[in-house]
This record gives structure tokens, C-alpha cells and sequence, in this order.
């Protein structure tokens, strides 16, 4: 319903200069007019994500997941903030469980590598490979990361990539 809108805001939550206080202001007031709007719900999440709102982002996620429980995304995200948490163990079950609903959910791969290698305990499930047909999504991603100046992000799915996709054939 309010796609222009969120849209607006989701440009905003990459300028530099935006204030993410007022954003996440504006961003739940148009979700007060569309509650159900998933651009507008991980958007208020990667908001609270940057202002390090961790308790509120399980919260977010939690009721996304009342709602629709097979969320992979939603899944996905709450894992994100139980590897700020420490709790990488948890956050691999969610992986797992993210990437059993839709293996086409790249972020459940990469917050899988990354609990495993934060936690430094090798008897956790080492992550799945990515794949080859979702290589070859993982490039484009990448190509898309670069050209909108998320350097961090294409190298971090560069690396994940190369330890992850068995390129013999």
C-alpha cells in the first residue's frame, strides 16, 4: 500500500548524514497505516539494528514470526541479533531452520559462517555450501553491492562465496 513511501525512507536509511532516530520515527508512523508491510517492518529492524536496539529487534522479529511462523527472513534477522549476543549456537538452529523454509535465503548461509567462525568452537555444524544455482544469484548480488557502494558487504559475500561454492563440475 505505502511502497513509494517506504521506499523514500529505505534510500534515507543509507544517507550518511540521516538521523535514524527521526527515520525510525517516520518509519513506524507509516507502519501505524500499514502494519503488515514487510519493506517497512525489516527496515524499522535494520533502524533498530543500527541504534544497537537489540531487545526491540527480537521483539520486531517475534511478532513477525506470530504472524507468519515459516518467515526465512524474519528468521534470518533474528539470528542476526543473536550473534551480536554471543548466542551463536541459537543463531545456527535459526539458520538451519531458515534455510530448511527457503534455501534461497542467502542472509541464513552468511549468519551461519559468521556465528561459526565468531564462535570459534568447530564443533558447531559448519555451514552448508551455497548452492550453484544460488552461486550464481550470489554474483549478481555481489555485482549489485558494488555498484551501489556497499563495498563491505560484496566482500564479505565474495569471501563467504569462495569457501563455500564447489566449483568442479
Amino acid at each position: 500500500m505505502l511502497e513509494k513511501e517506504f521506499k523514500v525512507l529505505e534510500n534515507k536509511f543509507f544517507d550518511d548524514n540521516v538521523n535514524m532516530h527521526d527515520l525510525l520515527e517516520e518509519t513506524t508512523g507509516l507502519l501505524e497505516q500499514d502494519p503488515e508491510n514487510r519493506k517497512g517492518l525489516f527496515l524499522k529492524f535494520n533502524i533498530l539494528l543500527e541504534l544497537k536496539e537489540y531487545e526491540k529487534c527480537i521483539e520486531l522479529c517475534d511478532s513477525m514470526l506470530e504472524r507468519q511462523p515459516d518467515d526465512a527472513e524474519a528468521i534470518t534477522a533474528k539470528s542476526t541479533i543473536l550473534i551480536e549476543y554471543g548466542q551463536f549456537k541459537q543463531a545456527i538452529d535459526l539458520c538451519q531452520h531458515a534455510i530448511n523454509i527457503d534455501d534461497k535465503c542467502l542472509d541464513a548461509y552468511f549468519n551461519w559462517d559468521t556465528a561459526y567462525n565468531r564462535s570459534g568452537d568447530k564443533f558447531l555444524p559448519k555451514p552448508p555450501p551455497i548452492p550453484k544455482s544460488k552461486g550464481t544469484y550470489c554474483c549478481g548480488v555481489i555485482i549489485i553491492a558494488f555498484l551501489a557502494g556497499l563495498i563491505f558487504l560484496a566482500i564479505k559475500l565474495l569471501v563467504y562465496l569462495s569457501k563455500s561454492v564447489n566449483y568442479t563440475y
